[in-house]
């Protein structure tokens, strides 16, 4: 848009009306082309930005797909390195608890083998002993009981004999009561014998 120039009424009386009109339309001529110029000037600094700016930012992608698939590279070799290492830890450690565990089953295996003997050894000597100590306590009851059949066999007999004694005894007694009941009724029955015939 142009500038509108004002003057001086003084400057078109010195200058006159049309040498005034021909600065005024110079002056804005100068200020349109001076436009343009620098119209067309800053579309092509624009255009050499955004060049630069395209270009700045297709290397700086580049250059950060390199450093990200270099990263990328260095990650997948380490990680791929530390797979090794742990999966190597882990055989290792595998092995040594496999290890560890066949020594100490082995360890028990010979202490309950032991143990087991042991074991059988002295289960061995208390049933001989027990053996020993029953055949023992057979043979002293074995004693005892006969001893007591003795007792009740020699029991037995004086029981026998004092039956006998008792038999006799009850023999003798009976016949001491009969003699003594015959003694007593045979004069009683004389006597009644007396009487009924005197009565008579």
């Amino acid at each position: 848009m142009p500038v509108a120039f004002k003057f001086s009424r003084e400057f078109f009386e010195r200058l006159g009306e049309g040498v005034a009109n021909e600065i005024v339309e110079w002056f804005n001529q100068v200020d349109v082309t001076y436009r343009a110029d620098l119209k067309q000037f800053n579309e092509l600094n624009f255009e050499r930005f955004d060049a630069k700016l395209e270009q700045r930012l297709a290397e700086f992608a580049a250059k950060l797909d390199r450093r990200l698939n270099q990263l990328d590279t260095n990650w997948e070799v380490r990680l791929a390195e530390l797979d090794s290492k742990v999966e190597t830890r882990f055989a290792a450690f595998e092995s040594k608890v496999e290890a560890r565990f066949a020594a100490f089953d082995s360890k028990w295996e010979g202490r309950f083998a032991e143990l087991d003997s042991k074991w059988e050894a002295r289960f061995a000597e208390l049933d001989s002993k027990w053996d020993d100590r029953f055949g023992k306590l057979d043979s002293k009851w074995e004693g005892r009981f006969a001893e007591h059949d003795g007792r009740f066999d020699a029991l037995e007999r004086r029981l026998a004999q004092l039956e006998v004694k008792i038999a006799e005894t009850k023999s003798d007694l009976t016949k001491t009561v009969l003699a003594a009941w015959a003694g007593t009724v045979i004069p009683l029955t004389g006597l009644m014998i007396v009487m009924f015939n005197a009565l008579r």
